[in-house]
């Protein structure tokens, strides 16, 4: 993640493949690569998370395994559920569910169509 003030730069997603094996890869689409805009309030908690939570340098992953490496998906599931129960949230929401809300929350503050399309990493209409 590249950091830029209250921005942050997407420029790869990694994977789980069928075989357990772990890859760092391309987004989905070239919309995929975009800056991730935080609110300011949110910053010092980012970079105190970058510090000491996250992969070193501007390849480092956001997110780490519990030994220090590469983050699974069964590893972050666990993360997940015990946080999820620990705030008294329901079984029934799920991690992709924050990226919905926070988009809602972006919408209803006054967010531009082409500001939520960068969020949401999708590709303006037309031709590409």
């Amino acid at each position: 993640m590249a950091a830029e003030a209250d921005r942050h730069l997407v420029r790869r997603a990694q994977s789980e493949l069928h075989n357990g094996k772990l890859a760092d890869k391309a987004p989905k689409s070239a919309a995929g690569v975009r800056p991730v805009a935080f609110p300011a309030e949110l910053v010092p908690e980012l970079a105190h998370h970058l510090e000491h939570f996250a992969g070193a340098g501007q390849d480092g992953h956001l997110f780490k395994g519990p030994r220090g490496g590469l983050l699974r998906r069964s590893n972050f599931r666990d993360d997940w559920t015990a946080a999820r129960a620990a705030a008294g949230v329901s079984d029934d929401v799920h991690f992709h569910d924050l990226r919905h809300t926070g988009n809602t929350l972006a919408s209803s503050a006054g967010a531009s169509t082409r500001e939520l399309m960068t969020r949401w990493a999708t590709a303006p209409p037309g031709p590409h």
